[in-house]
Parts: C-alpha cells; structure tokens; sequence
C-alpha cells in the first residue's frame, strides 16, 4: 500500500500532510484524491 496521507499530533492541533503528485497531472480532481481529503477533513473535526 501506497502511504497516500499522514496525520501528526503536534502540540495540540494536528496537521494533515497529503502528497498526491506533481501539478502537471491534475490529481486533485480525481475522485479517489478527493476521497482522501475528505476523509482526513472528517476525522479531523470528529476529534473536537
């Protein structure tokens, strides 16, 4: 499995590192990236 997203407990907030590729190929349209960025936003606000 590819490592698509990690999310780091820092201090007391969290950051969400996401890297899909280069600019070149538009995958930020793609829904399976959206997905993902989706699902870190979801888990992020269930945690407050």
């Amino acid at each position: 499995w590819f490592r698509s997203g990690m999310i780091w407990n820092i201090g007391k907030g969290k950051v969400f590192y996401f890297r899909p590729g280069h600019e070149t190929f538009p995958v930020y349209k793609q829904p399976v990236a959206l997905k993902i960025i989706e699902n870190a936003v979801r888990h992020l606000a269930a945690d407050k």
